[in-house]
């Protein structure tokens, strides 16, 4: 027998003529969905402050989108505003939710769209299964991945878009290719451009992917797949033009910086291990013990399944393959713009969830599989809620501030026992959420990449270190103009330079707030 590619099975998930036992395995699989949603949402609604590290400047940067027309709004003197209809999605979405909630639960309400996102991809891409897809349910663990502990909202959110959109282009290749879908297409290429460019350029690398494999397919699947470069080519120079008004430097392959491999590999495998394998940190073995179950149930299934002579889609295949390899072969940085290479390992996890999907589980197989992947989630929730319990110190710190205060953030231990110390600073920012709470006041510190919608105007005095650099502090180099300094995890040495300094005014945890005496 000749092995066989796996296509879709549109009448799958249909009610309409499926046999009983067809319908109960439905109505399963929903509320196991179901589940898993509820699952994940729990840390993001049971905290006050979600675990993502750069969440809250984002998030004060929607406030400050809000609030520029406001006369009472200080930082119109510090701040130019404007927003590209690219990298977008965050804080159109969020500016959304904040017209109707408080900004703290807009920002919520746009996680909690993240996750309702996943959810909707694994019903998605049931439908293209021709048998139920436990596997699929692994994107919910990996929607929890590195780039969601970072904060790194618009690309998090649009990597189920380009799965999303992948999904959408294999219909294209293999089905009709009229106008309605390939009006979806374009609509799908728009709305990963609107969240971000990086993952836009990404899609468009898969469709050159996708159209290699597919020339020997005959005309139609041929025209399938190169049709959506009328609205790919477009995009893209549309892309580098706003790139470089917004100050972006030439798109050559100068000043490029690559990670070591074993750096690279370690943060690949930190999603397998806890969020806990770099050069500092041993991995959980909770985590590690959770994947090993998962992957001897999963090649189990597969011995099975193999015997029905059957492989996974060439096209997923290859994107996995390209996306994985990419994380240790292509550039951590090119000027301002980071973590390149590390980006893809989101795409490499999803893509693996997809063709997971493919593997059919059956017997104690099932039962097994989806029991550890509801311990991964569960465990992942437990971690983000031990960050968010330490993000929460800064609590009282804030309370007694004043409403209008001009502080200098040196946040000398940014890590965090959960995290690995050598990838996560997820105590960096925390500084923002003063001014989240009370919508004015000053400190140096911020998300400034080009196509950031909010950025210090060029004039604005800005004294202090590299944010990354607090033992570099200087009193008479950084203190002017700031009335307070916000501390965490100060040194002894530090402590006791600016004991004559400085006021101690309250401790919280390992933050430490101190007034400038000189500035009384």
């Amino acid at each position: 027998m000749m092995v066989q590619e796996i296509r879709p099975n549109p009448h799958h998930f249909q009610s309409a003529g499926a046999t009983e036992d067809t319908r109960k395995r439905k109505v399963v699989w929903l509320l196991a969905v179901g589940l898993f949603t509820l699952i994940a949402l729990w840390p993001i609604w049971s905290v006050r402050y979600p675990p993502l590290q750069d969440y809250p400047v984002h998030l004060l940067h929607v406030k400050m989108l809000q609030s520029q027309g406001d006369a009472d709004f200080t930082y119109n003197q510090y701040f130019d505003f404007r927003i590209w209809p690219i990298y977008a999605t965050f804080f159109v979405t969020t500016n959304l939710y904040a017209s109707v909630f408080p900004i703290e639960t807009a920002g919520k309400l746009f996680l909690t769209t993240y996750v309702l996102v996943i959810a909707l991809l694994a019903l998605r891409a049931a439908q293209k299964m021709p048998f139920t897809p436990w596997g699929l349910l692994l994107l919910f663990p990996f929607a929890f991945n590195q780039q969601y502990f970072y904060g790194f909202t618009n690309y998090m959110f649009s990597i189920p878009l380009l799965v999303f959109a992948l999904l959408d282009h294999d219909d294209l290749v293999h089905g009709s290719c009229g106008i309605g879908p390939m009006a979806r297409q374009g609509l799908w290429q728009l709305a990963i451009l609107f969240t971000h460019p990086f993952t836009f350029l990404l899609y468009v690398g898969f469709l050159c992917v996708g159209t290699i494999l597919f020339l020997r397919e005959g005309n139609i699947q041929r025209r399938s797949a190169v049709m959506p470069f009328f609205f790919s080519i477009p995009l893209t120079v549309w892309i580098f033009l706003i790139y470089r008004s917004q100050g972006g430097t030439d798109i050559s392959l100068t000043r490029l910086l690559w990670k070591p491999f074993v750096d690279n590999l370690c943060f690949y495998a930190s999603m397998f291990t806890g969020m806990r394998l770099g050069k500092e940190d041993r991995p959980d073995m909770v985590s590690v013990s959770l994947w090993i179950i998962l992957a001897l149930v999963t090649a189990g299934a597969w011995r099975v399944w193999r015997r029905e002579r059957l492989r996974l889609p060439k096209a997923y295949v290859a994107y996995f393959l390209l996306a994985t390899t990419a994380v240790f072969i292509a550039p951590f940085a090119k000027d301002f713009y980071t973590f390149i290479n590390w980006r893809m390992t989101t795409v490499s996890y999803f893509l693996l969830a997809l063709l997971a999907g493919y593997v059919r589980f059956t017997r104690v197989w099932k039962p097994v599989f989806v029991g550890a992947v509801v311990g991964l989630l569960v465990f992942s929730a437990t971690i983000q809620w031990r960050v968010s319990a330490e993000i929460a110190q800064i609590d009282p710190i804030i309370e007694a501030m004043p409403a209008d205060a001009h502080f200098l953030p040196l946040v000398f231990d940014n890590n965090s026992p959960v995290l690995d110390r050598f990838f996560f600073d997820p105590h960096l920012h925390g500084s923002a959420y003063y001014h989240l709470r009370y919508g004015n006041g000053f400190s140096p510190y911020g998300l400034d990449a080009p196509l950031h919608p909010v950025r210090f105007k060029p004039d604005v005095d800005r004294p202090g270190p590299n944010p990354y650099e607090p033992h570099l502090f200087r009193w008479e180099d950084h203190a002017n103009g700031y009335r307070f300094l916000l501390v965490r995890g100060a040194p002894p040495e530090f402590s006791r330079y600016v004991q004559t300094l400085t006021q101690p005014v309250i401790t919280s945890g390992s933050w430490q707030l101190l007034k400038c005496r000189e500035q009384d």
